[in-house]
């Protein structure tokens, strides 16, 4: 049985976050419960509704960090790479894949658009829409074409991301600690280049 542990004001705030992301990590968040988060962090499944009303608050509350937490990586990433549209693109690329392995807790819950900000993975879809847009500036009378391969390179990085998350990686071993490197490789493939945009 758990230890029930005293926590000053916010630590257990942070420790059922915590507690939460850890199992939604490991089943997602359809199957977290607050009970489950109280019990691992040690205290009465009375505690944690000092901190939130209901699941759904610590979930949304999930959410925003997540997505806090997602935009600096990605700014930090476009900011260290190439002024270019694919260049850009492809740090988009690497940090959602990154952010994923390193954080799959917060991926599933910005994955589930009722606890995103913004309707799904936070930020992340503004950064897809602006780099969509430069994309299509630059490739002036086709449209259609920037707009498929803005597709296609979210949907590749979205799906490499899942499978870091949902443990494919890990059993073709291929650890999270390479998320980087095979993010570079797949984003390279995708957008080779500027020259060849």
């Amino acid at each position: 049985m758990a230890t029930r542990r005293r926590y000053h004001h916010g630590e257990l705030r942070r420790a059922l976050l915590d507690a939460a992301l850890e199992q939604i990590a490991a089943h997602g968040p359809d199957q977290f419960t607050v009970a489950d988060a109280a019990r691992a962090a040690g205290v009465s499944s009375a505690a944690p509704y000092r901190h939130f009303e209901s699941r759904e608050e610590l979930l949304r509350a999930l959410g925003q960090e997540g997505a806090e937490k997602l935009q600096e990586l990605i700014e930090s990433a476009q900011a260290d790479a190439d002024d270019t549209p694919m260049e850009q693109f492809r740090a988009l690329g690497v940090a959602a894949v990154v952010f994923a392995a390193e954080h799959p807790g917060y991926h599933r819950v910005l994955t589930t658009p009722e606890y995103a900000p913004d309707g799904g993975l936070g930020d992340e879809a503004r950064f897809w829409r602006k780099a969509a847009a430069t994309l299509r500036a630059r490739k002036r009378g086709d449209d259609d074409g920037a707009v498929l391969f803005g597709v296609a390179a979210r949907a590749m990085v979205h799906g490499l991301a899942m499978m870091f998350v949902d443990g494919h990686m890990e059993r073709i071993g291929v650890p999270a600690r390479l998320a980087r490197q095979v993010a570079d490789r797949v984003t390279l493939a995708i957008a080779p280049g500027d020259d060849e945009a």
